[in-house]
């Protein structure tokens, strides 16, 4: 797989295929929850953010958003395919990410997983800890940091 920033015309492919990962978790599409898909450039791309794309054979397969937030480098849209999931392909994704951070000058790099996604054992092995759970009606939103 290839992991580049995306190229102005991968919008629709990035919405599509982030709403698809949503849906397997039965969230539909909400224009005030889901408006960085619309906007992705006005809302990744401000200072040293960026949104990233997997790329496995010309097609997008995965995303990952980097919102700047000073010191901070908040993650959000980290997807991959559900027939792309489970080939390792998280680590390398994550360690580009993270060498990406480390280059901007970010200290801490941020997100937020729902536990019922299962990736809170994934994203602790990449080196995050967690820094807060919030209930959120029946979800639990899981807070992890990874200090630079």
């Amino acid at each position: 797989p290839v992991f580049r920033p995306y190229i102005q015309g991968e919008e629709d492919q990035i919405k599509n295929l982030v709403l698809e990962v949503l849906g397997e978790h039965g969230f539909t599409y909400d224009p005030v929850l889901n408006h960085d898909l619309d906007y992705p450039a006005e809302t990744y791309r401000i200072g040293r953010g960026q949104m990233f794309v997997v790329v496995y054979h010309g097609q997008i397969i995965g995303t990952h958003g980097l919102v700047d937030q000073g010191e901070i480098a908040y993650c959000r849209r980290l997807t991959i395919a559900k027939n792309f999931r489970g080939n390792g392909w998280l680590y390398p994704q994550a360690n580009h990410v993270i060498k990406y951070c480390k280059q901007q000058g970010f200290r801490i790099i941020r997100l937020d997983t729902l536990e019922k996604f299962g990736m809170v054992p994934s994203f602790k092995k990449t080196g995050y800890e967690i820094v807060n759970r919030i209930q959120e009606e029946e979800n639990t939103k899981v807070i992890m940091e990874l200090k630079l």
